[in-house]
């Protein structure tokens, strides 16, 4: 837009022109290197994410599938208990 306020020659306006032209394009091609940067970047962090958060709840479920499992021991060690109980008696 400068360019109408001077009195340049059409070859110069369109020199300049084209010069912004692939100032502009080297502009685009780093931007999106820059989003291809960031995009890795985040996929990292949200799968490491993903992953801790999968190792937090599997642990979590061995735990509780651990107090079931006790649970049960228990209630058939009571239970053949007490069945060998009335046997005996």
């Amino acid at each position: 837009m400068r360019t109408l306020f001077k009195k340049s020659s059409p070859q110069t306006v369109i020199h300049e022109i084209e010069e912004e032209i692939a100032r502009l394009q080297l502009d685009q091609t780093d931007i999106e290197q820059i989003c291809n940067f960031i995009s890795a970047i985040l996929a990292f962090v949200e799968i490491d994410k993903f992953k801790s958060d999968k190792v937090a709840k599997y642990f979590a479920m061995l735990g509780r599938l651990s107090q079931q499992e006790m649970a049960y021991s228990a209630e058939t060690r009571q239970f053949w208990t007490s069945l060998s109980q009335y046997q005996g008696v």
